[in-house]
């Protein structure tokens, strides 16, 4: 998924990697 703006692309894939960074079981 593509988002207009790089920014939210950047942020969104940041947050998948906290998440998973978090989620490590």
């Amino acid at each position: 998924m593509h988002y207009l703006d790089p920014y939210s692309e950047t942020l969104c894939s940041l947050t998948t990697t906290i998440f998973q960074g978090h989620r490590d079981d």
